[in-house]
């Protein structure tokens, strides 16, 4: 009897325990949860830290590289408008940022680095793809001075979201995850030391209410901007190209040598499809229009102009175009197929045989 007695209560104090560790998490939830934002611009979302009382907070670089604007919200429905940084590093994928408010916000609080091992109990806060400000948990896999992996599940709007132990001092910041479609929940996050060592720098503060990319470009160096454009370039982020690539090299400075290739990534940016389309292609086309009259990578330039005029409707652009290719019948003989097959589809949906019939007939 007295066994059974033992046995009952070790039970009891186990389940008591179980409870109150999920008690606890529970708890942890409510207490972290404002301290997280959710981040969104004029196309993307992720999430953000807060690391100080007004609001201060980081995020990935990633989550507002082309930003026209960027807001942010709390999981009460609170939302403010961002109006500066502290710092910007596309190749550290970090941004810091500021919101103007009086409301006094609660931070995150920085864990002791030595005391972080492998094996440790971890949560995230996040907003992963459609959802917002979700808890997660997991468990440290590898860590080392700049990053740590973890296995609680992130996904696409994760970036930016909180890494935080059981006592709810802060790990780090989620900020990517290997491929999904090679490798099932190998998440990184990037230490803390990278980003809270930026904290007290000087605000860059957006007094003018410009376009993100506008104030951005008039705050940082040439330098800094330089970098901003090579990293788009290496990582083919043709949107963010499109946005500070003309700060760094005005119109009246590129080379008639460059032409051809400001068309092209222009194109390329539309195919991205981040961006007003009709304002993207009419830069493309005016670059390939530019090329041909200078005499400067003709062939593809006409052809670049032919496609950009297809999307448009610009018959006019068409036309030229194609009187472009007379010494290049490859290339013609391609428009001509493109415009064989337009008119075949124009037939069938029943349309007025009109872009087509004007070039094949003419």
């Amino acid at each position: 009897m007295k066994k059974f007695l033992i046995i009952c209560f070790a039970f009891f104090v186990s389940f008591l325990r179980c409870q109150a560790a999920e008690l606890s998490a529970g708890k942890l939830y409510e207490q972290k949860v404002n301290s997280v934002f959710l981040v969104e611009t004029q196309n993307s979302r992720g999430s953000g830290i807060i690391l100080s009382e007004d609001g201060t907070f980081v995020t990935c670089f990633h989550v507002i590289e082309d930003a026209n604007y960027i807001r942010v919200k709390t999981k009460k429905g609170d939302e403010y408008k961002v109006v500066g940084f502290k710092y910007l590093n596309p190749d550290e994928d970090i941004a810091i940022l500021t919101i103007k408010t009086t409301k006094k916000f609660v931070p995150f609080v920085p864990a002791d680095s030595a005391s972080v091992n492998v094996g440790d109990m971890v949560y995230t806060i996040s907003n992963p793809v459609n959802l917002q400000f979700v808890f997660s948990s997991g468990m440290i896999n590898q860590l080392d001075k700049k990053s740590i992996q973890y296995s609680a599940p992130s996904s696409p709007g994760s970036s930016g979201g909180a890494l935080f132990d059981t006592n709810g001092n802060l790990l780090g910041m989620i900020a990517s995850q290997y491929s999904p479609s090679k490798a099932q929940n190998i998440n990184f996050a990037i230490q803390n030391s990278l980003y809270f060592s930026h904290l007290t720098d000087s605000a860059k503060n957006n007094t003018k209410n410009q376009p993100w990319s506008d104030f951005v470009a008039s705050k940082i160096s040439k330098k800094d901007l330089e970098a901003f454009v090579n990293h788009a370039y290496q990582y083919n982020k043709f949107s963010m190209l499109y946005k500070y690539m003309p700060y760094l090299y005005p119109d009246d400075e590129i080379a008639s040598d460059n032409y051809a290739f400001q068309g092209l990534y222009g194109l390329s940016v539309y195919m991205d499809g981040n961006f007003d389309n009709r304002n993207i292609l009419n830069d493309s086309a005016k670059w390939f229009a530019r090329s041909i009259l200078s005499n400067k990578s003709v062939e593809e330039s006409a052809v670049g102009l032919f496609v950009v005029s297809l999307f448009t409707g610009n018959y006019s652009g068409m036309a030229a175009a194609y009187e472009s290719l007379k010494k290049y019948p490859k290339s013609r003989q391609v428009i001509i197929g493109v415009l064989e097959r337009l008119l075949v589809l124009e037939k069938s949906e029943e349309r007025d045989e009109t872009i087509a019939n004007q070039y094949l007939q003419g």
